[in-house]
């Protein structure tokens, strides 16, 4: 509870609408973020530890071994999503997904034409101890033309940090609501099992 309340104010999701347009400011960094962070701060932690003791008996290659994933994990970090921006303008009949990182900052744009339906897709992950639900929310396009193209649009390419349903279906309704496309629907797509 208190990380949620955490969460939802310093990764808050921000919905709006300006004129014509739904603009969704999604602040949640994503899971993989964290995961390098944790990582990138664990090898110097330790590599900080161990560097007066070990040069000072002359030993250097466990340094090198804590110190060289390093800047991979740094790399790794700097190209991670750390907030995404969804703009569906009615007046252009576009949408627009603009994903923010250090290192990059991709875009997706197409046609508000194409989009049939919104749903939030299920996972079930489960292991010996607990079973772990992740949410995700997914734009439904109608086919066209491509054969082979996939017909599902993600929103966000990796899982959000705290990707709950309440926040998801908050973003899929003001989606729905604001194209008038009817009400999301959950679905369940995998379910995975760890032992």
């Amino acid at each position: 509870m208190l990380w949620q309340l955490y969460r939802e104010r310093f990764f808050p999701i921000n919905i709006s609408t300006q004129r014509d347009a739904l603009v969704i400011d999604d602040r949640r960094p994503s899971d993989d973020l964290l995961l390098f962070v944790t990582l990138l701060v664990g090898s110097l932690f330790i590599s900080a530890i161990l560097l007066r003791p070990l040069i000072a008996n002359g030993i250097y290659w466990p340094l090198a071994l804590f110190l060289l994933p390093a800047p991979i994990f740094a790399v790794k970090c700097l190209r991670r999503s750390f907030r995404e921006k969804y703009v569906f303008d009615k007046s252009q009949e576009t949408y627009t997904f603009k994903r923010r990182s250090v290192l990059k900052s991709p875009t997706t744009q197409g046609d508000l034409s194409l989009i049939r339906a919104v749903q939030i897709e299920r996972t079930r992950v489960t292991t010996e101890d607990r079973t772990k639900e992740v949410f995700r929310v997914v734009l439904l396009l109608r086919q066209g033309l491509l054969l082979g193209a996939s017909d599902s649009l993600p929103l966000r390419e990796g899982l959000p940090l705290g990707s709950t349903y309440e926040s998801e279906a908050q973003i899929a309704n003001a989606i729905a609501n604001f194209l008038d496309l009817g009400v999301p629907e959950t679905v369940d797509v995998l379910q995975f099992q760890r032992n």
